[in-house]
């Protein structure tokens, strides 16, 4: 599913993260939109914030 499809203009967001999140074990998560394939850097990238 669309991450955005409840909002009413265009968006390009694939992931969303927490900033620092790894560190706290309440926040060490993300969502990412499945994309096939490139998901896996989406991934990548959220973990990294």
């Amino acid at each position: 599913k669309d991450i955005c499809a409840g909002m009413n203009q265009p968006c390009e967001t694939l992931g969303l993260s927490h900033l620092s999140g790894m560190c706290q074990p309440h926040r060490s998560c993300n969502i990412n939109e499945d994309s096939g394939l490139p998901v896996a850097f989406t991934i990548a990238h959220e973990l990294g914030h």
